[in-house]
């Protein structure tokens, strides 16, 4: 098999999960949040948008910007998908006296780690890609995870998800196609913007190994080979979602992915029947 992934990366500083909608940025969350090491909450949305809407504050940052800020991210909808108590979690953050934007939003994260009993902190929202300048300045130590998969695939998921009444995927293929090829364009910026700190991996090699490559690119999933063969693995996957590609991978007789073997692809789909 082709080694497609992206190895060296630090493992310092917070993760971010990132890719092209519909390209198994869910399915790498899942596969790292089994570690007991780190804790990623469900897709947060409001680091970009209050990153800008703080922008002027920044270099001037005060307690009053803190209180400010944790309000918002109290009120916002997606935070309120992670579970948390809005006014414990705000007190809490505030009694840790974070002294900038970063630290305010960070707090927040650690809240949800604890609850995990985790002691790091990852991100999985996959527009993030379109913003990594913003967290880069926020986190100048992070690690960016960017998740490619075959664009036609992507497509396929996108008219799939929207026949399913998903509200906001593209509607149409050649609008599938656009989406990719932009999040390809930014992906590659990303990865000359921040060396080493950018991390690339192919949703294709996860599923062709049981999520096992994930540890060759993200020092965050070591351990990981060892809980996987502890647990089912299944529990980890969309057993439709691997059926599908497994169907697909046996449909293109060798020229729709040119990386794996026929018999792989037969194996995997029957110790996931």
């Amino acid at each position: 098999m082709r080694a497609a992934a992206q190895t060296g990366a630090r493992a310092r500083g917070p993760l971010f999960i990132v890719g092209a909608p519909r390209s198994g940025t869910t399915l790498v969350r899942s596969l790292l949040a089994a570690n007991p090491g780190i804790s990623i909450p469900p897709e947060s949305h409001f680091v970009s948008y209050l990153h800008h809407r703080y922008a002027g504050r920044l270099d001037r940052w005060r307690p009053a910007d803190s209180r400010a800020l944790a309000r918002d991210i109290a009120d916002d909808a997606h935070f309120r998908d992670w579970g948390l108590d809005p006014d414990v979690t705000t007190t809490e953050v505030l009694a840790a006296n974070p002294g900038s934007f970063a630290e305010t939003v960070e707090q927040f994260y650690l809240a949800y780690a604890r609850r995990e009993n985790k002691t790091r902190w990852g991100d999985k929202t996959p527009h993030y890609l379109f913003e990594h300048e913003t967290l880069l300045r926020a986190w100048p130590d992070l690690l960016l995870l960017n998740v490619l998969r075959d664009g036609r695939d992507v497509a396929s998921s996108h008219l799939a998800f929207t026949r399913k009444g998903g509200p906001w995927l593209a509607r149409s293929a050649p609008s599938a196609a656009i989406w990719w090829k932009y999040s390809l364009r930014q992906a590659r910026a990303a990865r000359a913007r921040l060396g080493s700190r950018f991390a690339e991996i192919r949703y294709e090699d996860l599923v062709a190994t049981g999520g096992r490559a994930l540890a060759a690119v993200v020092p965050a999933a070591g351990g990981l080979d060892e809980l996987l063969s502890e647990r089912n693995a299944n529990e980890l996957y969309d057993r439709e979602d691997v059926a599908w590609v497994g169907k697909r991978l046996l449909a293109s007789e060798g020229a729709y992915w040119r990386f794996y073997s026929r018999e792989s692809v037969e194996d995997l789909l029957a110790r996931f029947a």
